[in-house]
């Protein structure tokens, strides 16, 4: 598998609002974006399996290691045990 940008940006657009800067000047408060529900992800069957999908470290394999978010072209990022199993639930 190979790490990747596409694989933190599919994780962002796939349910974690950012906070955006005002554009009208520095005293503007923060914008946040609105982000849509999204149906959960896949568990990975394997930590070296095809995506897209969710190893959730904590919970699979021997329970330790790092968790991570796998695209369907094999890219992949490390992502927290949390966010692991908030991608696995999906979101309302």
């Amino acid at each position: 598998m190979r790490r990747g940008v596409a694989a933190v940006a599919a994780v962002l657009a796939a349910g974690v609002a950012l906070a955006v800067p005002g554009s009208t000047g520095t005293d503007a408060a923060p914008v946040r974006a609105a982000v849509a529900p999204m149906a959960p992800m896949a568990p990975c069957v394997h930590e070296d399996g095809p995506g897209p999908c969710v190893w959730d470290a904590s919970a699979r394999g021997n329970g330790r290691g790092h968790s991570l978010v796998v695209t369907a072209a094999g890219d992949y990022a490390y992502i927290s045990h949390a966010a692991a199993r908030r991608l696995l639930a999906g979101s309302k």
